[in-house]
C-alpha cells in the first residue's frame, strides 16, 4: 500500500506538473480530502456495508496514508488523488468531479501554453508516422476524432497521449491547440482536458463500441474517425449529436435502435419512438445497441410498449439516514410525497441508521396489438453503466423476449440515486457525488457491482460486426 501511495505523489506531480498550472500553490488537498472523509463516512452507505463485512481495517489504514499523500499534493491534483482514494470502494457511484473557476490571466496562460506545442500539420506528419506502429494497449487511443466541433488528432509524446485540435469551427480556438493530454493506467485513461472556455479539468475515460467512441466522464464524448468498423460509424447520429439516438432497418424484419447515452431530452426521446411507430412495430427483431451508454436518465418507459409483454414489479432499498440523506430525499418529495415523505420520516427519526428506501411501485405495461416483435436483443459492453443497466433490468423485468448480448457491462448498479455536495476547495471548485441507497435490501449479496450484468449471450472481442451476430442468431432460430 506505501508503494502505491509513492507512486501516486510522483504521477499527479508529474501528470499535472506543465508551466499551464505554475499559479496554483501547494496547500490545501490535504483539507479538500479531510471533508471527503466527512461526507464520505457520514452519507455512504456502502462503507457501512464494507465494515459490516469485517474490512473496516484495510479502509483505516488507506485512510491514514492518504492523510499523509494529500498534504504534498498541490490543489489543481487534488481531484485526482481524491478520486484514486475512492477507488478502494470500486463503486463508479462514488466519485469527485470538478469544475475550475479560472481568472482571464489563469485562462490565458493556458491558451499560450497549449498553442506554443506543436502546429496542425506537425502533429498530422507524427500521426502518419505512428499509424503503422505495433500497438500497446495505451496506444489504441492513436488516432483521429471528432466532438462535431473540431478535428482531433492523438498522438503518442513519451509517455504521454496528447489531443491536438487540427480543424474547428469553435470560436476562439485554434488548430493546433492542445485539447487534452492521456496516461494510460492499464484500466482507462486519466485525462487533463482543456475545456473550449480555456480551463483545465481532470477526467477520465476510455474507448468503447468497438474502439469506435471516446466516452470521458463529464459528458464529453469523441467518435473515432479513422475506425476500421465503417458500419460502427453509420450508427453515429451525426445531425444530432454524439449522445443522440439512431433508428435504422438493417432488413425487412430487422431494426436497430442505437441509443449511445440516457442523457437525453425526455420529449426529444419520445418523439423519435413516436416518429418512427410503425417501423418499431413491425419489426420480428429489435436490436437496442447501447455499447458506449455510461447511463443518464429513466426516460425509457414510454417505449416499452413496443415489446412488453408482462407487468414488471416495483422494488426497495436501503438509505443510510443522515443529514445530506434528508436534503436529497426531500428535494423528490416535489415528485411523490407518497414515494418519498416515508423515507424522510425514517430519515429524521433514525440518524445514523440504515433504513427502508423509496418504496417504488410496479409498472403495468400493455403491448401494443400491432406489434410484431418477437425477439429484443440489447447489445451491451464494458461501458454500460448506471442507468444504462437501469434499462436492461426494466426491459427483462417487462418482458419475456429480452435478451442481452456482447460483453458484461460496468456493474455501477448495486448502489443508486447520486447526490452531489460541495466540497471546500476555493476555485477549484470540487464536488464529492456519491449514491443515497441501494438497489435492493440485499445489497452488497444480491448485486451486480462485483460482475457486471453478465449477458446471456456472450459474444467474444474477435467478432468485428457483432450486430450482424445478432441478426445471424435469430435467423437459426436460437
Amino acid at each position: 500500500m506505501k508503494r502505491r501511495a509513492v507512486y501516486l505523489i510522483n504521477t499527479v506531480l508529474l501528470f499535472t506538473g506543465s508551466p499551464v498550472f505554475a499559479w496554483q500553490q501547494p496547500s490545501s488537498c490535504s483539507g479538500v480530502y479531510a471533508a471527503m472523509i466527512e461526507k464520505l463516512e457520514a452519507n455512504y452507505i456502502g462503507l457501512h456495508h464494507y465494515q459490516d463485512m469485517g474490512k473496516g481495517t484495510d479502509y483505516d489504514q488507506l485512510k491514514k496514508e492518504y492523510e499523509g499523500l494529500t498534504k504534498d499534493i498541490v490543489l489543481s491534483g487534488c481531484t485526482e488523488v481524491l478520486q484514486e482514494f475512492l477507488n478502494f470502494f470500486e463503486d463508479g457511484h462514488l466519485f469527485v468531479t470538478e469544475f475550475p473557476d479560472f481568472s482571464q490571466n489563469q485562462k490565458d496562460s493556458l491558451k499560450d501554453y497549449s498553442r506554443g506545442i506543436m502546429t496542425s500539420d506537425q502533429v498530422e506528419k507524427q500521426l502518419n508516422s505512428q499509424s503503422s506502429i505495433e500497438l500497446t494497449d495505451g496506444d489504441k487511443i492513436i488516432g483521429r476524432y471528432s466532438d462535431l466541433d473540431s478535428e482531433i488528432s492523438v498522438i503518442k509524446r513519451g509517455e504521454f497521449y496528447d489531443a491536438f485540435i487540427v480543424k474547428t469551427k469553435k470560436e476562439g480556438t485554434l488548430e493546433g491547440e492542445l485539447k487534452a493530454r492521456f496516461r494510460w493506467t492499464g484500466d482507462g485513461y486519466k485525462i487533463n482536458y482543456h475545456t473550449y472556455d480555456s480551463t483545465s479539468r481532470f477526467l477520465t475515460g476510455d474507448l468503447y463500441k468497438e474502439n469506435t467512441l471516446l466516452k470521458i466522464s463529464g459528458g464529453v464524448s469523441w467518435v473515432k474517425l479513422d475506425s476500421p468498423n465503417e458500419k460502427e460509424l453509420e450508427m453515429i447520429n451525426w445531425d444530432e449529436g454524439l449522445r443522440a439516438p439512431k433508428i435504422m432497418m438493417m432488413d425487412e424484419n430487422t431494426v436497430l435502435f442505437s441509443v449511445p447515452s440516457w442523457n437525453l431530452n425526455y420529449q426529444d426521446f419520445v418523439a423519435l419512438v413516436r416518429k418512427n411507430r410503425d417501423t418499431l412495430l413491425n419489426a420480428t427483431t429489435l436490436i437496442l445497441d447501447i455499447r458506449g451508454n455510461t447511463g443518464g436518465n429513466g426516460i425509457y418507459f414510454p417505449f416499452f410498449y413496443v415489446f412488453a409483454d408482462r407487468n414488471m414489479p416495483g422494488g426497495q432499498g436501503h438509505v443510510l439516514a443522515s443529514p445530506d440523506n434528508e436534503k436529497y430525499f426531500k428535494r423528490n418529495l416535489q415528485f411523490s410525497k407518497d414515494i418519498y415523505g416515508p423515507v424522510v420520516e425514517a430519515i429524521q427519526n433514525n440518524m445514523g441508521e440504515i433504513v427502508d428506501g423509496p418504496q417504488y411501485p410496479g409498472r403495468k405495461f400493455k403491448q401494443s396489438k400491432r406489434s410484431k416483435v418477437k425477439n429484443v436483443a440489447i447489445l451491451t459492453d464494458g461501458a454500460c453503466m448506471s442507468a444504462a443497466e437501469s434499462f436492461i433490468l426494466h426491459a427483462k423485468g417487462a418482458s419475456t423476449k429480452v435478451k442481452t448480448f456482447g460483453s458484461p457491462t460496468r456493474g455501477v448498479i448495486d448502489y443508486t440515486s447520486i447526490f452531489m455536495v460541495r466540497l471546500e476547495s476555493g476555485d477549484q471548485k470540487i464536488m464529492f457525488g456519491y449514491p443515497t441507497g441501494t438497489l435492493n435490501k440485499d445489497i452488497p449479496s444480491n448485486g451486480y457491482n462485483k460482475t457486471g450484468i453478465v449477458p446471456d449471450v456472450p459474444i467474444s472481442e474477435d467478432v468485428e460486426d457483432k450486430v450482424a451476430f445478432i441478426m445471424d442468431y435469430y435467423r437459426k432460430g436460437k
